[in-house]
């Protein structure tokens, strides 16, 4: 963990180490003491949302790779915006609300600042190389090999030009992305006070009667090939319809269908106001 090779091999799967917080801890690039009351993980305030580059600019997996993690004490860490904390399960960061997202179908729930974001509820400055790695640090198993991902989908991935060189996009399929159940909460400060919702509220789909639930989020983790880790390379980090190179996807009624899903406008902050995304991994997931 000492070095951006050692944090990829775990990103790409090259080691079936079991990664421990012990051990993390005792492998930082940089550790600040525990001092005071410890850092709060879920609280909006403990992480603020930078301002971005006036052009989205991509961030290489090896220019991530050598961001170092820090231990904050209290079994909590952070690398990049991420903040990991082993005691609540969780990992969060800052985003906001995209406007642009109002008018068009959803696809996704997150991306980052260079990916789909007229598609996605939300966006952020994180690195997708983060939460994945923070994710992985919480002992999240990912979903199937990239072979196998590959042979379930058929080239059935969102947005992805078909291979006879045509730009028609190929429309996600039915198949369900094997990974562990995780928990998305999105959370904001009002004058009247703090607002949680779990991510599902922030969204309807307009083809199924039936809502979106809370366990129908799992963590696929995002899909490698060809040497490339397409989270990073496409900002892709949580979507609604089936697709292999987000780091989470969504498996419940409605996945397939890319022209479904819109905004609740009546439940999401206004866009200045800065959100708090907190995904957590149940103790007991399931693969």
């Amino acid at each position: 963990m000492s070095s951006s090779a050692g944090i990829q091999r775990i990103i790409l799967g090259l080691s079936s180490a079991v990664v421990s917080f012990t051990l993390l801890f005792g492998q930082v690039t940089e550790t600040k003491p525990a001092t005071g009351a410890a850092p709060k993980g879920s609280d909006p305030k403990a992480l603020s949302f930078p301002e971005g580059p006036k052009a989205p600019t991509k961030t290489s997996v090896a220019e991530a790779a050598r961001q170092p993690i820090k231990n904050l004490g209290a079994g909590i860490a952070e690398i990049g915006l991420v903040r990991i904390d082993n005691n609540l399960r969780t990992v969060s960061f800052p985003a906001r609300l995209n406007i642009s997202s109002v008018s068009f179908p959803l696809e996704y729930v997150l991306v980052n600042h260079a990916g789909k974001t007229h598609e996605s509820l939300l966006s952020t400055m994180v690195e997708p190389y983060h939460l994945q790695l923070g994710l992985l640090l919480l002992g999240a198993k990912p979903g199937g090999s990239p072979e196998s991902v590959k042979a379930m989908m058929k080239g059935q991935v969102t947005n992805t030009v078909m291979s006879t060189g045509s730009s028609q996009l190929v429309r996600p399929g039915a198949e369900k992305l094997p990974g562990e159940r995780i928990e998305i909460e999105v959370s904001w400060h009002t004058p009247a006070g703090a607002v949680r919702k779990r991510a599902e509220e922030l969204i309807q789909n307009t083809a199924v009667k039936s809502s979106a639930k809370s366990t129908d989020w799992v963590f696929n983790g995002s899909r490698i090939a060809n040497g490339m880790f397409y989270a990073q390379a496409e900002g892709s980090m949580i979507s609604l319809v089936t697709d292999a190179n987000a780091v989470i996807n969504y498996e419940g009624a409605g996945h397939d269908n890319d022209k479904a899903w819109i905004v609740r406008t009546n439940a999401v902050p206004p866009s200045e106001v800065p959100i708090l995304v907190t995904i957590r991994v149940p103790k007991k997931g399931r693969n």
